[in-house]
């Protein structure tokens, strides 16, 4: 199992750093694999797949720059996602030794490029119904949550600054743009800009300073007040 047996072969092994040309549709780890390895994107493209009952669903995806197996290889565990390129692709596989010792040389810092994986998972019947089973993937940031418009609100394209726009009846307790969900660089905030109800993180009200979100954590969000049927959860890994 893992990456050797299928991108190396037996004359690499005694080679840390291998460049390597993989074609579309290669799978670099496989989700329960040993992390023993990790991958940086040279040039191409690598899809994260969480194993699902309907089977393999995709939850993200990396490009140039970013290293694929860290977290697994830095937490000693088994690997929680299977790892495929969408396209040709060139990758840097690096041992996981060699990898951990470039980290501690930069001083915890080896993987600057890395992006977060974020995905928003339902926690209600009701959020169940607005997003896909395996959740949704949060690719572009900022990521607002909110309520559709009406006609007769006096700013109708207010609601055009939510991405998850839901349809909601009066009495309203979402306002137009709820929460928002931010990303500089590696550390993922969120924010209420001023809705009518609030947001609760945690159980912990939510103010208008961007708080900064846990990585490795699932984080529950409830919209609208603390008896609120609009409760989603926060996944970055």
């Amino acid at each position: 199992m893992g990456w050797r047996p299928r991108l190396l072969s037996r004359s690499d092994e005694v080679r840390p750093v291998i460049e390597k040309q993989l074609a579309a549709g290669t799978v670099l780890f496989w989700a329960g694999d040993p992390s023993d390895a990790v991958a940086l994107i040279i040039d191409g493209e690598i899809e994260v797949l969480a194993e699902q009952v309907n089977g393999l669903v995709r939850i993200g995806k990396h490009g140039n720059g970013a290293y694929v197996g860290d977290k697994d290889v830095v937490a000693e565990r088994p690997r929680r996602f299977t790892f495929r390129t969408t396209r040709p692709t060139r990758v840097e596989m690096l041992a996981g030794g060699l990898f951990l010792e470039r980290m501690r040389a930069a001083g915890g810092a080896a993987e600057p490029r890395a992006e977060a994986l974020v995905r928003l998972l339902p926690a209600s019947t009701l959020s169940a119904a607005l997003l896909p089973q395996e959740g949704l993937s949060l690719t572009n940031f900022p990521f607002s949550v909110g309520r559709a418009g009406s006609d007769d609100d006096d700013d109708k394209g207010a609601d055009k600054r939510a991405r998850l726009v839901i349809a909601e009846k009066p009495p309203y307790r979402l306002s137009r743009r709820h929460f928002t969900v931010l990303r500089d660089g590696a550390t993922i905030r969120v924010v209420d800009p001023g809705s009518r109800l609030g947001t609760l993180v945690d159980g912990e009200r939510l103010g208008l300073e961007p708080l900064e979100l846990t990585r490795g954590v699932t984080h529950e969000i409830v919209a609208g007040g603390p008896s609120s049927p609009y409760r989603f959860q926060l996944a970055i890994d």
